[in-house]
């Protein structure tokens, strides 16, 4: 951020600290150029050199970042705080943006959920969102955020298929086997060959040890892509239980093999 930068432009030099111009030379620099002017330092102006003077006036006018620090940089001794606290480099969102801690994170956060937008985007916003809680492992923001999506009431009803299916993804996570279930089903009668939805179903009705039910659901998903190996897998699954019935409950097993959000 400290970086000095010195361009010359039509015979004047600007000087430029951390993004700010500290100096100007040259009475037509920004007007050649169709440039906006900057603004500009009183006492760093006094200093330059005017005209077609020599450059030690310039030379005088750099000395002075030796002498003077610059205003509004980053500590020496917290700067990995302060940077973390730039929403373009945060590593992580706080749980609850409070406007009065974070007002450029406020801002972004208003105008993503913008309600003047368009249905589209607003859920797809909600989508996105809720698909980076769900890679944070956090089910219960995740719910919420695909539900906010779903009340968008859209009308491409892909989206609304994917913002279903994942939300059943984050119900199975936190073992809301039913709800999960009644999620995948919804999205697959919005979108009969969305694999995702049956894949999710299926596993659902696995873990629900309705394994007739199972062996349907996969089928219809094969006949989509008979090579999906994930139905495969589940349809050889629940047809091994149904005839020798279930010994242990298959949600970890089911979580380890899960499908992923879209």
């Amino acid at each position: 951020k400290h970086v000095f930068v010195r361009r010359v432009v039509d015979g004047g030099e600007r000087g430029c600290v951390g993004g700010e111009c500290a100096g100007l030379t040259g009475s037509r620099a920004d007007i050649s150029t169709g440039r906006p002017p900057f603004l500009l330092d009183p006492d760093a102006m006094a200093l330059q050199p005017q005209g077609d003077e020599s450059d030690d006036g310039m030379d005088e006018f750099m000395d002075k970042f030796t002498k003077q620090k610059y205003k509004g940089a980053f500590s020496e001794d917290s700067w990995q705080e302060e940077f973390d606290q730039i929403p373009m480099f945060m590593k992580k969102a706080p749980e609850e943006i409070d406007p009065l801690k974070n007002p450029e994170l406020a801002c972004l956060q208003s105008i993503i959920h913008d309600e003047d937008r368009p249905p589209e985007e607003q859920a797809r916003s909600f989508k996105d969102e809720g698909n980076e809680y769900f890679k944070e492992k956090n089910y219960k923001k995740a719910i919420l955020s695909y539900t906010e999506g779903l009340r968008r009431k859209c009308a491409d009803q892909g989206l609304n298929a994917v913002l279903l299916t994942n939300r059943a993804a984050a119900h199975f996570h936190l073992g809301n086997i039913r709800s999960s279930l009644n999620d995948a089903l919804e999205a697959k009668k919005l979108k009969p060959d969305h694999l995702k939805a049956v894949q999710r179903g299926a596993q659902c009705l696995v873990e629900l040890r309705r394994y007739t039910e199972a062996l349907q659901c996969c089928d219809e998903g094969l006949r989509v892509d008979p090579q999906d190996k994930k139905l495969q897998e589940l349809r050889a699954t629940a047809d091994q239980l149904r005839v020798r019935g279930p010994s242990v409950s298959l949600l970890s097993a089911s979580c380890s093999r899960g499908v992923a959000v879209a």
